[in-house]
């Protein structure tokens, strides 16, 4: 894969951000038929990372409900900084 073709596919594939970064699920990116391997060499050579987040805290319970709702289980994600992306 050309750097180009996986900055595309890293921003269609983005489910989050953060301040500074591009947050991709590698679910998502092997779903968009990526070469997973060529894309995490990238991330990692342009300063980003493959990591595992965890899933968001229940919010507590909701009227009527007598048990929260049980805590998803973690996501693994490409992390990018931004500036990974100027000029691409």
């Amino acid at each position: 894969m050309t750097p180009a073709e996986i900055q595309t596919v890293l921003r269609e594939s983005a489910g989050m951000t953060r301040t500074g970064y591009l947050t991709a699920p590698v679910r998502r990116v092997a779903e968009a038929g990526a070469d997973v391997e060529a894309v995490e060499r990238w991330v990692i050579d342009n300063g980003g990372q493959r990591r595992m987040i965890p899933a968001p805290e229940s919010k507590g319970l909701r009227p009527g409900r007598f048990m929260a709702p049980a805590r998803g289980a973690p996501t693994e994600v490409f992390e990018v900084p931004h500036a990974a992306f100027q000029g691409g």
